[in-house]
């Protein structure tokens, strides 16, 4: 028969499978008819849900008994059936106490790693009378479909709330002492429920809660058309983002909350919206499917009362009677159903969805049906004239679609786009969908994720915590750590002026995917040729001068060793798959460095394959040659793939750590299973080197490690207070192999080409520290505001002394030997942007410094100053690295420099709306800040320019600093027309803290603002003295790190339209791009500033005929033709 199977993430397959037979008494066979693809089908597809490959996918069927088993009683051969999409007994103690969903006999999942599911010709059922319904007359296949799962979901979701109400609950009985049906009905009634989220099982829960005499429903989505749905179906809609959703519940039952809260979202911050929502001894049902703590405390949840339900549906236990009210309903779903495919058509019919899902219409749902139903029904629609095509003939033409589809796969693949992501060689962890009332849990982690969340609710989630999350990065409410608030582009957006934006910014940016749905390593030969000795020579040696200063993994001498082996001895590659992966994944480094400014990564990406090809045995060894393997691959994700691979390297650093803890690394004290630590990826190693390089190891993966999960906002894994191994040593390779046996290789000596990996392990051990006291600690957020405030100037502190200590320990070249090899990790700008971002991230809201109202403009005044200041040094850093050609092209870098643009966006949008009521406060300088966005937008375009996926960042980027500038010439325009105004500040707010620009490779001057003292004048460190005995509250969260988790969802879920400003494929895209900010500043200023319009304008055209001469100038300056300074966005 034919069956789908999942092969891996985005990969999908329909290959011949035998028919499967009955194994058991209890058993049957169903020839399916048809097929439902769910939302919970998707996060195995997507590769954030860990699983094997080689099942059959699937849990939504109907179809024909074909057999069944000799204790089968309630179906006989024939009958139309539906299949429920768990196995369920009947027969256990969970069973019979109606507790279906808990079976201890069955349980699993249909379509799952456990137990084959019902995409293919045939389903075995392993409990047929338990887990088969006989199928009403008059209901099409379509709408039975939503009884497999999806109804009995929303259905319950309701109905446990609405026990809350019964004859035994609590429910005040207002009339009286009695609780009587015609009472209970009544409080029914008058009971205000809200619905949070409106994909399909957010819609079963209207349709259901309206026919059970909900009278007073909200439904609360961000998305127009379910709303609009919502609406249709008898609920009030509130949309996220445009609505006050709490103000509004919060009047309707003067000032009490909602009665009864459905989350269907199945994500922390839905969860923590519910609590906000909710009464008083109220009641939250939670049907999603959550992981990871509670956004809330149990004092909170104590201290309120409130009841709340978590669970899957027990789908046997409900069926009949959400079938009854299905009845009554039919008519009204029609709608959730889009597609109807054969099923050779099933990895089209994934893609179809995951692309609609992208475009916000998760409430649609593709659907599958075997081949004889679709040959059937062409039959039909064709007259009954037409005889069906033969099966052969069809199945060769099935064939022959395939064959030129992989065709077309592999020459698409050969564009320079084409790059193999790390992402793809294991299951990466992104929260797709909104539901997981199947078998198929998502582990949450995009909306990135961060992981974009699908639940934006900017009115809630300003008072409360919002855990995202990338995915990484699709409206995903995925899992980015408990400091993962609201969208940062909410935050901005309700700073600076977007009123043009009708839609948010996010949904201006709107088409079809660039990006590819399977991954381009499986299509790349892995069985591709070594190259010549000579350019493998050439690889390695810009590996090790590049990539090995601030990752040293791998033993140097051991490698050079490895390399004669696989020159002089023909078997030896073959033989030793650990050795040709090291190979491999060095040259694939290497050539990514050495092509920085080539637009062709063909031979990089041919050296990935072939690494690839070899992870899994090497993975298996479950030593430190599997570690150095996972780390070696994530440091190709992170640092050198022109590929979102955020959430996938999540996956792999997780997979690391696990190994690390169990390899004791992390611990001093040598255990029994060090001995894994002697063999490397080259191979043996000199016991004299052992330590050292498991210390290396370790370090390695702690620097990633703080990496990625500081920049999502992950917990961080092990902790700090966890780590007590020692520092690695400052010598070289060389040195420590051939040292005395006395000698100190920790001790104090001049700087070698280990220390930039000393300085980054010192660097990400502050912002570990950041990260877990204001970001994640509720201790520090329990706190008055002066120890919050002393918390922030001791990690500052720690972060300048570092800063001072980079001059006298990174003394290197800033040019390697090689010419035309670049290395950012000896670049003086490249270490000042990372320390300025790690201003930001002190200075930036977080759970221990919220987002303020503009009533306590005091107390943030300095704050704001800092964080404006560290955003203009990391850009004009970042543009420094850019002109010298070192930028590592990569996603780490682009959120760097997008955050850096953001949050400059954010404080000139503040300090604007500030001064509407201090008019002796700090205002950004209207030319600076143009000048800001301008560098800003080139770093952005050039990113763009070699990653197509990226482009939304400057349409983004570009319409909220189009805002922020809007605000900030309203507040200077108000400042010069009222009378009698006196500026107290006149050298600060006139002042342009940028350096005019001397063209590429100019030194960065030292910066007043961020990282000194200039910063923090005022009263106990700027703060609002009211704020001294009251702590933050949870609910004002608002994290900018969920910015970029929503920014690669908006690349993926969004892609980029031909009208973007800034498409940077035609000559005059960046022109056009840094154009739209003059325009918006000679628009407004000819209405608000009369007289002086004319004048600053001229300046503005003279800012802009300066910069495009800078950028005419810049070929002879950085060397090159006209074509590469455009490649390099100069």
């Amino acid at each position: 028969m034919d069956a789908v199977i999942f092969s891996g993430p985005l990969q999908i397959t329909v290959e011949r499978r035998p028919k499967p037979e009955i194994q058991n008494p209890v058993e049957a066979i169903v020839k399916v008819s048809a097929a439902g693809i769910c939302g919970s089908d998707l996060h195995m597809y997507r590769g954030h849900q860990q699983t094997k490959t080689g099942h059959i996918m699937g849990h939504e069927s109907v179809g024909i008994v074909e057999s069944i088993g000799s204790d089968v009683s309630k179906v006989k051969p024939g009958d139309r059936v539906i299949c429920l999409f768990s196995d369920v007994c009947m027969t256990c103690w969970y069973c019979k106490h109606g507790y279906t969903n808990r079976c201890s006999n069955g349980g699993a999942s249909y379509g799952s790693q456990l137990l084959d599911g019902s995409q293919a010709e045939y389903v075995r059922i392993r409990h047929a009378d338990a887990s088969l319904f006989p199928a009403p007359q008059g209901m099409d296949d379509k709408t039975l479909l939503m009884m497999c799962d999806i109804f009995p979901t929303g259905y319950y979701g309701v109905t446990r709330a609405l026990t809350f109400f019964g004859a035994n609950s609590d429910y005040p009985a207002t009339n009286g002492t009695t609780h009587d049906s015609e009472f209970i009905q009544q409080n029914i009634r008058d009971a205000v429920f809200v619905i949070l989220g409106c994909g399909p099982v957010g819609l079963c829960a209207v349709l259901t809660a309206r026919a059970k005499g909900v009278c007073k429903l909200y439904a609360v989505d961000s998305v127009d058309d379910r709303l609009e749905e919502a609406q249709r179906f008898g609920a009030t809609p509130l949309k996220l983002g445009r609505d006050d959703v709490k103000k509004i519940v919060s009047d309707a039952t003067d000032g009490r909350g909602a009665d009864a809260v459905v989350e269907v979202v199945g994500n922390p911050a839905a969860l923590r919206s519910a609590y906000d929502l909710v009464r008083p001894c109220g009641v939250i049902s939670s049907v999603g499917f959550h992981q990871g703590d509670l956004p809330f405390t149990a004092l909170e949840a104590y201290s309120k009362n409130v009841t709340v339900n978590f669970g899957r549906a027990p789908a046997r236990k409900v069926f009949l009677e959400a079938l009854e009210l299905l009845q009554t309903f039919k008519d009204k779903l029609a709608g959730f159903f889009t597609h109807d495919l054969p099923l050779s058509e099933a990895a089209k019919g994934y893609q179809m969805f995951n692309k609609q899902l992208a475009r916000k219409m998760r409430h649609r749902r593709s659907w599958l049906v075997s081949r004889a139903t679709y040959e059937r029904r062409a039959a039909t629609e064709r007259g009954p004239s037409a005889a069906p095509l033969e099966a052969s003939r069809l199945e060769a033409l099935e064939n022959k679609v395939r064959s030129l589809e992989q065709e077309n796969e592999q020459l698409r693949r050969q564009g320079p786009a084409a790059g193999p992501s790390p992402g793809h060689l294991t299951t990466g962890q992104e929260h797709i969908e909104t539901h997981s009332p199947a078998g198929n849990p998502e582990p949450s982690p995009r909306r990135p994720t961060p992981g974009p969340t699908e639940f934006r609710d900017a009115p809630i989630a300003d008072n409360n915590p919002r855990p995202s999350g990338p995915s990484m990065p699709a409206t995903q409410p995925r899992f980015y750590g408990s400091v993962a608030g609201v969208d940062f582009v909410d935050l901005v957006e309700s700073v600076v002026d977007v009123s043009g934006m009708s839609n948010g910014v996010f949904n201006m940016v709107t088409a079809e995917l660039h990006h590819s749905e399977t991954s381009p390593s499986t299509q790349l030969s892995s069985s591709s040729r070594i190259p010549d000795r000579q350019v493998a020579n050439q690889l390695i040696a810009v590996y090790f001068q590049h990539w090995h200063v601030t990752f040293p993994l791998l033993y140097r001498p051991a490698f050079l060793e490895l390399v004669e082996a696989v020159y002089d001895d023909a078997s030896f590659y073959g033989q030793n798959p650990a050795a040709a992966f090291a190979f491999d994944i060095v040259l694939a480094l290497g050539s990514a460095a050495l092509k920085r400014s080539d637009w062709s990564f063909k031979d990089t990406e041919a050296h990935f394959a072939r690494a690839s090809s070899k992870l899994d045995e090497v993975l298996r060894y479950r030593d430190v040659r599997a570690l150095q393997a996972l780390l070696l691959c994530c440091q190709y994700g992170i640092h050198a793939s022109l590929r979102d691979t955020a959430e996938e390297m999540w996956h792999l650093l997780g997979q690391a750590g696990r190994l690390c803890v169990e390899l004791s690394l992390h611990r001093s004290r040598l255990s029994p299973r060090s001995a894994k630590n002697s063999i490397h990826l080259t191979g043996p190693i000199p016991s004299s080197v052992e330590i050292e390089m498991r210390h290396r190891c370790f370090w390695c993966f702690y620097s990633l490690d703080r990496i990625v999960n500081v920049m999502l906002s992950r917990p961080l894994t092990p902790s700090d207070d966890d780590i007590d191994t020692p520092l690695p040593s400052h010598f070289n390779d060389e040195y420590i192999a051939h040292s005395p046996p006395n000698t100190d290789i920790h001790s104090p000596a001049p700087p070698t080409s280990i220390s930039p990996f000393l300085q980054m392990i010192s660097l990400r051990r502050t912002m570990s520290r950041i990260h877990r006291m204001l970001y994640t600690s509720t201790n520090t957020r329990l706190l008055s505001a002066e120890p919050r405030e002393a918390i922030r100037q001791e990690l500052l502190s720690e972060l300048d002394d570092w800063r001072a200590s980079n001059e006298r320990l990174l003394k290197l070249s800033p040019k390697s030997s090689l010419d035309g090899v670049l290395s950012a990790f000896t670049d003086r700008n490249w270490y000042e942007a990372l320390y300025h971002n790690a201003v930001l991230l002190l200075y930036r809201p977080s759970t221990a410094f919220p987002h303020q109202s503009l009533q306590s403009s005091v107390a943030n005044e300095d704050n704001l100053k800092a964080m404006w200041d560290a955003s203009r040094a990391t850009i004009h850093n970042y543009k420094h690295v850019l002109g010298a050609r070192k930028l590592n092209y990569s996603w780490i870098c682009l959120y760097s420099i997008f955050i850096a643009g953001l949050s400059n966006v954010y404080s000139v949008g503040r300090c604007a709306q500030r001064r509407a009521t201090d008019r002796t406060s700090f205002l950004p300088p209207v030319v600076d800040v143009v000048d800001d966005v301008r560098e800003c937008s080139n770093i952005l375009t050039a990113i763009c320019e070699r990653w197509d996926d990226a482009r939304s960042s400057c349409e983004i980027f570009s319409r909220l600093s189009n805002g922020a500038i809007r605000e900030l010439l309203k507040a200077q325009a108000s400042q010069d027309d009222a009378p009698n105004t006196t500026q107290t500040a006149p050298a600060v707010v006139g002042q342009s803290l940028m350096p005019a620009d001397t063209g590429y490779g100019a030194q960065m001057p030292e910066w007043s603002g961020a990282g000194s003292q200039s910063r923090r004048p005022g009263t106990a460190g700027g703060l609002d003295p009211m704020a001294n005995t009251v702590p933050p509250q949870s609910d004002n969260i608002h994290d900018f790190q969920q910015l970029f988790q929503d920014v690669q969802t908006s690349f993926y879920d969004h892609g980029f339209d031909g009208s973007n400003e800034c498409d940077t494929h035609v000559p005059e895209g960046r022109r056009r791009c840094q154009a739209g900010t003059s325009q918006v500043i000679a628009e407004f200023l000819h209405t608000a500033m009369d007289g002086e319009s004319e004048s600053i304008q001229q300046h503005i055209d003279k800012q802009d005929a300066i910069a495009g001469t800078k950028r005419d100038e810049i070929p002879s300056k950085v060397g090159g033709s006209a074509q590469d300074s455009r490649k390099t966005c100069s």
